[in-house]
């Protein structure tokens, strides 16, 4: 396992950027998960890598939901740095 530092500016960042994105991988799984049922005149699956790209679109999802609770674990666990006002 690889331990990477962020600043918090970075973690917020980043945490941000997979909230604003769930609901575009839940929607790329949907359709994937859709086109792996979708069957072609001939009978044959008409995408072929459907399965296999909503299986990857699924893991993915999982894993950011993943690295979401560590941010906000790290969050938690982070000393605390007294607050500063603003320089004069």
């Amino acid at each position: 396992m690889r331990t990477i530092r962020l600043t918090d500016d970075q973690a917020s960042l980043l945490k941000m950027y997979v909230l604003l994105s769930t609901k575009y991988r839940e929607r790329e799984i949907e359709a994937w998960t859709s086109m792996g049922t979708e069957r072609g005149k001939d009978g044959a699956i008409a995408f072929p890598n459907a399965v296999s790209n909503a299986e990857w679109w699924t893991n993915a999802h999982a894993s950011l939901a993943e690295i979401l609770k560590l941010l906000d674990a790290a969050r938690e666990t982070a000393p605390k740095m007294p607050c500063r006002g603003p320089e004069r």
